[in-house]
């Protein structure tokens, strides 16, 4: 068997990686990450196109789906939450926080205070009402918001995770109908501006919902999904549902499931948060949790003598670590930890 890991969030900028690594070893956080990599074959760090800034693991899995392009998730994701096929030209719409930086306008996640139901139902009421009036229909499934345009507005859009704690204004969808989302973008703001739930929600201390995130998309015809793995380990919804729209069985990470026979992928996304908004120390406490993950998948494959691959991602490109049973016996290997989860300076630009 061959169990391909994504581990987002992975690789650290280069200047900071022996520090780092050194308090990790210090406070025993990644002891098998380390020793997985000491004797594995290590290949050379790859960088992904411009594009896939900040989510390069998300454009390196949609390809090995078969999709070319940018990341279409969104009417995959309708589907398997609604049971039932989705329209093609359909969006996520997920509503953030935008809060008002030194110079510009940062997006942030809603996580650490998410609407209520009762308030999700009320906002989404006010912004179904605007997106019709421009011609745009909303839906919500299982408490995930998307919108549909029929016939399909030309957008190109970055992907949430990619602009979560960065600027705004540097990442609003463009292509022939920008203005036009632009339009409906505002008219929801203003909806929202003194909504009572937001001001509720601001005199209690928690952030207002006041901004959508348009991604995930496409205007175009949906390509038909070939899935490589015989199984799909991770809590990334986009991964679970291009699993699904192959026939491909999906399970959650946690607790990690028995691993079938064959080409696996599973996905640990434990550093991913901390490593967005560059919180290191958060880094060095997601570490371990993400390193005990490591151990189980390992106690799983190498009594089948089996492969691990490891795909460690950064912000702009991948690492390749493949440990395979016999490893143990090249005794002149013998990488640093630090070099390997180091991402070039030339790689973040």
């Amino acid at each position: 068997m061959r169990c391909f890991v994504v581990v987002p969030g992975a690789l650290v900028p280069a200047p900071l990686a022996a520090d780092l690594v050194g308090e990790a070893r210090r406070q025993q956080r990644l002891p098998q990450l380390e020793r997985l990599v000491a004797r594995a074959s290590v290949k050379a760090y790859a960088a992904l196109p411009p594009v896939a800034a900040r989510v390069p693991q998300l454009y390196w899995t949609w390809a090995q789906f078969g999709g070319s392009g940018g990341p279409v998730a969104a009417p995959y994701v309708a589907a398997l939450l609604a049971q039932r096929a989705a329209p093609a030209a359909l969006w996520h719409c997920d509503p953030v926080h935008i809060a008002l930086a030194r110079d510009h306008l940062l997006v942030t996640a809603l996580d650490e205070a998410p609407p209520t139901p009762a308030e999700d139902e009320a906002l989404f009421a006010e912004a179904a009402a605007a997106a019709l009036e421009l011609g745009a229909q909303m839906h919500r499934w299982q408490g995930r918001w998307f919108i549909a345009f029929d016939p399909p507005w030309q957008l190109e859009a970055v992907p949430l995770a990619a602009v979560l704690d960065h600027s705004m204004q540097e990442a609003m969808p463009g292509g022939a109908d920008a203005a036009r989302w632009r339009k409906l973008f505002t008219e929801i703001q203003i909806r929202w501006h003194r909504h009572p739930v937001n001001e509720a929600r601001e005199a209690a201390g928690r952030p207002a919902v006041n901004g959508l995130w348009l991604h995930g998309g496409t205007a175009g015809a949906l390509p038909a999904l070939e899935s490589p793995f015989v199984q799909v380990v991770a809590d990334t919804p986009a991964l679970q549902a291009w699993a699904a729209a192959t026939q491909t069985p999906a399970q959650a990470l946690h607790p990690l499931p028995a691993l079938a026979d064959g080409d696996v992928l599973v996905q640990v996304d434990g550093l991913a948060a901390a490593h967005r908004r560059e919180a290191w120390a958060d880094w060095l406490a997601a570490a371990a949790a993400v390193d005990a993950t490591l151990a189980a998948i390992e106690a799983q494959v190498r009594p089948r003598s089996g492969q691990i691959e490891l795909l460690l991602f950064g912000t702009h490109g991948v690492r390749r670590v493949v440990a395979a049973a016999g490893d143990r016996w090249r005794l002149w290997r013998h990488q640093a930890l630090d070099d390997v989860l180091a991402e070039p300076l030339e790689g973040v630009q």
